[in-house]
């Protein structure tokens, strides 16, 4: 038993491949992995090799870009550039030596006329060795080739694919050409009589709420334009002169000049207002108009002018006083603020606009429209 042992053993020993055969190789690559199994013709088939080396080594990314590679019969899918090589999942892991891993993918496409199974030649993949002191022209180069693999083809057409007949019943269109008829002439009747409507419609009154002493003088539109623009002149005359000096003579001018305006816009406006009317008076008036719109401006303006006869009632008050310059920062905040706005007032109150905005307010306060006026929050 002891010499058959020692025989088993030598046999053993002898029978052994030398262990430089069985070193692993240091750069791998695994796949392809098919993105479908089965394709017909002019499928994209993508195939993804997954490429893994040892620390020392690295990949020719070069030599397998589409273009050096030959994966005959399929062809570089044509909405691929060739130039360029895809990579994904690059990822390294530390073992017993650092080993690296990523995944090169492939577009192509079958378009040739054989109906069948097809072999893809073996892919050879090159690397390099990275030695010390050497560039990369000069360095040791390898490869790795890959199995070659086989794709089966199904046809697209069946042996009796020209044999069927399919009668295809597209219905009568006569009611789709009767709407598009009708539909026709409605549209063009409806037009034509907003047309007629815009040219012989009468004018629009542009301000409804002017007073009756404004009617009997016969002021027009071009008046209250003209309002509006010495309304805009005296705001930007009091921006100016608040930024150079809040306490000159010059400004306390630019307020009066500014409180003028605001009471020649009003008096456009609002019914029943005068230069002679007091700003209670004003007030009273403007609460008295019904468009709320309109109204809503018109108190802008009117808290402009409280400020502006506030501020020249203080000074007024205070004049001989040269040693008391608080009446002089009394209300500056508000006027500068007020003045800076009146540029939006202006182009809020212009003729058209309210006009419009007067049609507007009509409509929603329509009848009809009440519960829908509820719902939007119109007022």
């Amino acid at each position: 038993m002891r010499y058959l042992a020692g025989t088993l053993a030598i046999i053993v020993l002898c029978l052994s491949p030398p262990v430089s055969a069985q070193e692993l190789s240091p750069f791998i690559v695994d796949g392809p992995r098919f993105s479908r199994t089965a394709f017909t013709n002019w499928d994209r088939i993508d195939l993804t090799y997954t490429l893994r080396w040892a620390e020392g080594y690295e990949p020719m990314y070069d030599d397998m870009k589409p273009e050096n590679m030959d994966f005959s019969p399929l062809m570089i899918d044509t909405k691929s550039d060739p130039s360029k090589l895809e990579l994904l999942n690059q990822r390294s892991y530390k073992r017993e030596f650092r080993e690296y891993y990523i995944e090169v993918v492939y577009h192509l496409r079958y378009a040739a006329e054989k109906k069948g199974e097809i072999t893809i030649a073996p892919q050879v993949f090159r690397y390099r060795k990275i030695q010390a002191g050497k560039d990369k022209d000069s360095m040791e180069v390898l490869s790795f080739k890959t199995e070659k693999f086989n794709l089966p083809y199904y046809p697209t057409l069946t042996e009796d694919a020209f044999d069927i007949k399919d009668t295809i019943d597209f219905g009568s269109f006569s009611g789709q050409a009767n709407g598009w008829y009708w539909g026709s002439i409605g549209s063009f009747v409806l037009l034509s009589s907003l047309a007629l409507f815009l040219i012989f419609r009468k004018s629009i009154l542009v301000v409804d709420t002017i007073s009756a002493e404004a009617k009997t003088a016969g002021i027009s539109v071009i008046t209250s334009q003209d309002h509006l623009a010495e309304l805009a002149k005296a705001g930007q005359k009091l921006v100016r002169a608040c930024r150079d000096d809040a306490g000159s003579n010059e400004f306390y001018n630019a307020v009066v000049g500014f409180n003028s305006a605001i009471r020649s816009v009003l008096e456009i406006y609002v019914p029943g207002v005068t230069d002679a009317s007091t700003s209670p008076e004003i007030q009273a008036s403007i609460n008295m108009v019904s468009f709320s719109w309109l109204k809503h401006k018109l108190q802008g303006l009117k808290m402009a002018l409280n400020s502006c006869e506030a501020y020249l009632y203080k000074v007024d008050r205070h004049r001989g006083h040269e040693d008391d310059k608080e009446p002089y920062d009394i209300h500056t905040q508000n006027l500068m603020a007020y003045a800076m706005a009146v540029k939006d007032y202006v182009k809020q109150l212009k003729p058209s606009n309210v006009a419009w905005q007067k049609q507007l307010w009509k409509f929603k306060n329509k009848p009809l429209l009440k519960p829908l006026r509820r719902l939007m929050g119109w007022s």
